[in-house]
């Protein structure tokens, strides 16, 4: 009776997250119906909103990006994947809650198309919605509606122009390839999980043992390579510690040398996030194997 208490609860909890929002500007929009994957964000996670008129900065600033906004079944996603509330930057001076809720992938893409529900365009006065765009939607039987200069959180929500989201068919689509971040930033690699302590708040009460993806390369045989950025190296080095509480010392930043192979910049073409602007990676963060295998 008690294995099946906890089995109920299980399935219970995997069928409560209801509907979901994925926000992103319009200009990414027909590289994602190519390739029917969500990229992961910088947590390695598929961020959404539990709010389809959520208001913010990032999501509604109309004069820089027209938004798209696809909406997910979160009932049938938490059925197969965690999905678990998740509050950037939110302290006692930014309190904002935008019901984010991550999809667990870690760092892997998300095949999004047996999810998908619905999908909105908000355009400014600059932009018109790209015609291969609509005819992707059209061809795909996706429920869609394009909504001209008027911001998501003046917009009621409206239910999919067409009855059944469920004969969406994006068979009539041919499917681009897209690459992982794990497989782009570290092609050819293999990679493992290493946990470590970081203190990047500046104090111990905010400490969090965390773990992250890194490759492992013969051309540094003693090192695993992380990710990050050489305008962050000083910064970084005096913020690690591996899972005992111990300072991780020796650290060394290199460029990413894939940055002048134009076969590998090529591949980065066919993604939706590329790995050249202001929020990606430019480096690797050699960390010396020794101070982090530990017991």
């Amino acid at each position: 009776m008690k294995l099946l208490s906890i089995l109920k609860n299980i399935i219970l909890e995997a069928k409560q997250a209801g509907d979901l929002y994925h926000f992103t500007p319009v200009s990414y929009l027909k590289d994602i119906l190519l390739t029917q994957y969500l990229y992961p964000n910088d947590e390695n996670q598929i961020s959404t909103s539990r709010r389809p008129n959520m208001s913010t900065r990032d999501f509604q600033d109309m004069k820089t990006n027209s938004i798209a906004r696809i909406m997910l079944d979160g009932d049938k996603i938490s059925n197969k994947y965690k999905v678990r509330p998740f509050a950037f930057g939110a302290n006692e001076n930014n309190p904002e809650d935008l019901g984010e809720e991550q999809i667990v992938v870690n760092g892997q893409k998300f095949p999004f198309i047996p999810y998908l529900k619905r999908i909105d365009i908000f355009l400014n006065k600059k932009t018109k919605v790209n015609d291969k765009i609509v005819e992707l939607l059209e061809k795909a039987n996706i429920p869609y509606k394009i909504y001209p200069n008027i911001p998501i959180s003046n917009t009621p929500y409206t239910q999919p122009k067409k009855d059944k989201p469920e004969d969406i068919n994006i068979s009539n689509i041919p499917k681009r390839e897209i690459y992982s971040a794990l497989e782009l930033y570290f092609p050819g690699m293999k990679t493992k999980k290493i946990p470590y302590y970081n203190t990047y708040n500046g104090d111990n009460e905010n400490d969090r043992l965390v773990s992250m993806n890194v490759g492992i390369s013969p051309e540094y045989p003693n090192h695993y390579l992380g990710l990050t950025w050489l305008s962050h190296s000083k910064y970084l080095k005096d913020h690690w510690y591996n899972k005992n509480g111990k300072k991780i010392n020796n650290l060394k930043i290199v460029p990413i040398p894939m940055y002048k192979d134009p076969k590998w910049l090529k591949k980065w073409e066919k993604n939706v996030q590329k790995p050249y602007t202001n929020l990606s990676y430019d480096s690797y963060l050699l960390i010396p194997k020794k101070e982090v295998d530990v017991e």
